[in-house]
C-alpha cells in the first residue's frame, strides 16, 4: 500500500496525540489516587500523596531501593520524607508529576529546585533533563546579541544560579560543574547590572575569574558585598588568593579589608592594603584612619614609605588625629605611642617649638635637631617624603572640546583620580573658594564647583574677585579655563573681567585680560579659553586674550588663581553671575619646600636646595630655656643659617607624648 506523504504527516500527528492521551490517563491515576498502593508524606508539611510504587521505582533509585529491601516503610506502604527546606516540599508534587507524565514547569527557579529535589531521591535522568533546561536558558542569555536584562529577569537566573552552586550534590557533581562555567560567563557578561547584588554564594576562584578584569570602581564595590557576605566563613587561603589577584589601589577598599585581613591573620592581605593607604595617605581623613584598628594605625603611620608631601604634614595630621572626639578615650600610653609615629628629625625647624608645646620631651626635641636628617640616596628627598605612588609625576588634564566634561582638573580632584564618584572638591579640602564681597547666599562658594546649573553670583562691591586656592599641596599650570554663566537669562553676564594667578595671595600674574567678551551673554552660557604662553613668563605680569597659545616647556605652577571683573557686566553692575568654573593644564604636588614657601608667603619661587643636617645653637637655646618659665623658640632657616627666636607659648602638659 502505498501512502503520500500528507498521508505520512497525519499519522505521525495521530501518533502524538495517541502518547499524549497514554501520558494523560497515567496522570489520571496520580490526581484521582486510584488503585494506588504506597503513601509519601513530607514530614515538615505533614502533606500526604497517595502513588504507585511502580512509578515510584521506575523514576527513583531511592524507592527502588526502599521497596527491594525489607525496611518498615516497604511493608507499612508509607514513608516520611524530610526534604532539606520548604522550597524543596512546595517541588514535590511537580517531582511526582514527572514520574506520571514526564512533564516539566517552565519556570527556571522551579526547574532548579525539582534539580535539587531529584538528587536528593537518585533520578539521574530528571537531574539530566533539569540541567538541560537551565544551560539552555544560560545560553541564551549568554549569546552576544542580547543587550541588557530586565531586573526580573536578572534576579530570576541570579536566583536559580545561586541555588544550583550553593547546593551539595550527592550524584550532580558534573552538572555543577557545567552549570558553574555558563553561571561565571553570565556574570561576566552581565556584571554591570550585577556588581552591587549578593554574590557571596560564588566559590573565592570563580568570584575572581568573574571580577578579574571589570572596572575598578565596580569590582571595589563587588568586593567588598562578597567580604561582607561571607565574612564569617572566609579562610585565610581565600583571602591570600584575593591579595594576590586583586591590584589594591583604591584606598577605601583597602580601609574596607584591613579589619577583615587582621581578624583572619591573612598577612599578603593585611600588607597589600597598607601599602595602598601609604601610597595614598594624602586622600586619607582623620576620620577614616582612626575608624582602622588601633594597632593597623599605628603600622601605617610608621610606614616608611608614607605617601606625604614631607614629614610636618604627618605631624600636622597626628596633631588631627589625637584632638579628634573619636580619640577622646585614648589613654596615655596611646597618645604616647601615635605621636611617637611622628618622626621629628624629618621635620622642618618650624615644627619644634609647637612640638614642645604639644608636651615633646626635651631630650626628644634635642635628638632631633643633632642627628642629619635622613634622605633617601635615590632623589636625595627626606625618606618619608615620598609623595604617593600614583602622583610622583605630573598629571596631564587635557581640554578635550568639553568645558565641563571628565577631564577638568576639579573634576580629576573631585573624583580622586578618577577613583570615585564626583565629590564637590571644597567638601574634600583640595580645594577653596573665597569672595572679599561674599556670595549672595552667605556660603563658601561650593556651587561653582558642583556642576550644577543654578542661579549663583556675588554681592555687589567695587570689582569684586573670587580667589581659588588649591589645598593639600597641589598646583596648577593652567592651559585652558572654562566659565558658565550662572542665570537662566542673558543679564548680568560677565563682559570685562581677569583671570590672575598667585603663589602667596599678594603678588598676581595676569593670565588671560578679557575687553568686551560676550561669549556668556546667553542662558547658562558656557565658554572655554586658552592661556597664552607669554602669561607663563616668570616675567609676565599682564597679556592680551590674542597672543599666540603656548608652546612653552617652561611651566609655570601656581596654588590660587583669581577671576576679578574690571568693568560692569551686561546689566551694568559690579557683580560676578557664575555658576561654573573648570581649570585644564599640568596637575602636580608641590615639593616639600615649596609648601613651606607658601606657607610663608615667600614671593620667590626657588626652593631651598637641601634640609639642614644640624642646628646646635638651636639646641643650645632650647635646651637652656626652663620649661617653668614657659619659653620655647621659633626656628627659622635662612639659606645656610638658622635664626632663633624666643616666644612664650600656652603650655600644655608637659609629659612627654613623644
Amino acid at each position: 500500500m502505498e501512502v503520500s506523504a500528507s498521508g505520512t504527516a497525519t499519522d505521525s500527528n495521530n501518533a502524538e496525540d495517541d502518547l499524549k492521551d497514554f501520558l494523560d490517563s497515567f496522570r489520571d491515576y496520580l490526581t484521582t489516587a486510584k488503585f494506588s498502593d504506597f503513601t509519601v508524606i513530607l514530614k515538615r508539611s505533614q502533606r500526604r500523596f497517595s502513588c504507585h510504587k511502580l512509578f515510584l521505582a521506575a523514576e527513583s533509585e531511592f524507592f527502588q531501593r526502599l521497596f527491594d529491601n525489607s525496611f518498615v516503610e516497604s511493608t507499612s506502604n508509607e514513608v516520611q520524607l524530610e526534604l532539606q527546606d520548604e522550597e524543596c516540599d512546595n517541588v514535590f508534587p511537580s517531582v511526582l508529576e514527572y514520574m506520571y507524565s514526564g512533564l516539566l514547569p517552565d519556570h527556571v527557579n522551579a526547574v532548579v529546585q525539582i534539580l535539587r529535589v531529584a538528587d536528593m531521591l537518585s533520578m539521574p535522568k530528571l537531574m539530566r533533563r533539569c540541567s538541560a533546561v537551565f544551560e539552555r536558558e544560560l545560553d541564551r542569555l549568554n549569546q552576544p546579541f542580547l543587550g541588557a536584562l530586565s531586573d526580573s529577569e536578572l534576579t530570576t537566573t541570579l536566583n536559580a544560579a545561586r541555588i544550583v552552586c550553593m547546593f551539595g550534590f550527592k550524584n550532580g557533581d558534573a552538572i555543577q560543574r557545567r552549570i558553574a562555567h555558563l553561571v561565571s560567563k553570565f556574570l561576566i557578561k552581565y556584571f554591570a547590572q550585577l556588581y552591587l547584588r549578593d554574590l557571596s554564594w560564588l566559590h573565592m576562584p570563580d568570584f575572581l575569574a568573574v571580577i578579574r578584569d571589570q572596572p575598578k570602581n565596580q569590582m571595589n564595590a563587588a568586593i567588598k558585598g562578597y567580604l561582607t557576605g561571607r565574612r564569617s566563613s572566609l579562610s585565610v587561603l581565600e583571602l591570600d588568593a584575593l591579595a594576590a589577584s586583586v591590584p589594591m589601589v583604591d584606598p577605601q577598599l583597602a580601609l574596607f579589608c584591613v579589619e577583615i585581613a587582621l581578624e583572619k591573620d591573612s598577612q599578603p592581605l593585611y600588607s597589600k592594603c597598607l601599602d595602598c593607604l601609604s601610597a595614598e595617605f594624602v586622600w586619607l581623613s582623620p576620620e577614616q584612619v582612626l575608624r582602622l584598628p588601633f594597632n593597623a594605625m599605628i603600622d601605617l603611620l610608621k610606614q616608611d614609605a608614607l605617601g606625604v608631601l614631607n614629614e610636618d604634614y604627618v605631624f600636622s595630621f597626628v596633631e588631627k588625629l589625637v584632638e579628634h572626639p573619636l580619640a577622646a578615650e585614648w589613654n596615655q600610653k596611646q597618645k604616647r605611642k601615635v605621636w611617637s609615629s611622628c618622626r621629628l628629625a624629618l621635620c622642618s625647624p618650624d615644627v619644634i617649638p609647637k612640638a614642645l608645646a604639644l608636651g615633646a620631651s626635651l631630650e626628644r626635641v634635642k635628638e632631633a635637631l643633632a642627628s642629619p636628617r635622613k634622605v633617601d640616596s635615590a632623589d636625595n628627598t627626606p625618606r618619608r617624603s615620598l609623595r604617593s605612588r600614583a602622583y610622583r609625576s605630573e598629571i596631564d588634564c587635557k581640554f578635550d572640546g568639553n568645558p565641563f566634561g571628565e577631564t577638568g582638573v576639579l573634576y580629576w580632584l573631585g573624583t580622586k583620580g578618577h577613583r570615585e564618584e564626583y565629590t564637590n572638591p571644597v567638601q574634600l579640602g583640595v580645594l577653596s573658594i573665597k569672595c572679599e564681597a561674599g556670595f549672595f547666599d552667605a556660603s563658601d562658594g561650593r556651587t561653582l564647583v558642583s556642576r550644577k546649573k543654578k542661579t549663583f553670583y556675588t554681592n555687589p562691591g567695587d570689582q569684586p574677585s573670587i580667589v581659588f586656592e588649591l589645598r593639600g599641596g597641589w598646583e596648577l599650570s593652567p592651559s585652558h579655563y572654562a566659565l558658565c554663566h550662572g542665570e537662566k537669562s542673558n543679564t548680568h553676564a560677565l563682559t570685562s573681567w581677569r583671570l590672575e594667578a598667585s603663589n602667596d595671595g599678594a603678588t598676581w600674574t595676569t593670565l588671560t585680560n578679557h575687553k568686551r567678551d560676550t561669549k556668556l551673554h546667553f542662558s547658562f552660557a558656557e565658554a572655554v579659553w586658552p592661556i597664552m604662553a607669554d602669561s607663563l613668563s616668570v616675567s609676565s605680569s599682564s597679556s592680551s586674550s590674542a597672543s599666540s597659545p603656548r608652546n612653552s616647556t617652561d611651566f609655570r605652577f601656581w596654588r590660587m588663581f583669581r577671576i576679578i571683573q574690571v568693568d560692569p557686566n551686561s546689566s551694568g553692575q559690579f557683580e560676578i553671575n557664575l555658576c561654573g568654573v573648570e581649570f585644564f593644564g599640568r596637575l602636580r604636588l608641590a615639593k616639600a619646600e615649596e609648601v613651606r614657601h607658601h606657607s610663608r608667603h615667600d614671593d620667590s619661587m626657588s626652593a631651598s636646595s637641601g634640609p639642614a643636617t644640624d642646628a646646635p645653637n638651636a639646641v643650645d637655646v632650647i635646651m637652656s630655656a626652663p620649661i617653668e618659665l614657659q619659653r620655647k623658640v621659633r626656628i627659622t632657616p635662612r639659606g645656610s643659617q638658622t635664626a632663633v627666636e624666643e616666644v612664650v607659648l600656652t603650655p600644655k602638659d608637659q609629659k612627654g607624648w613623644f
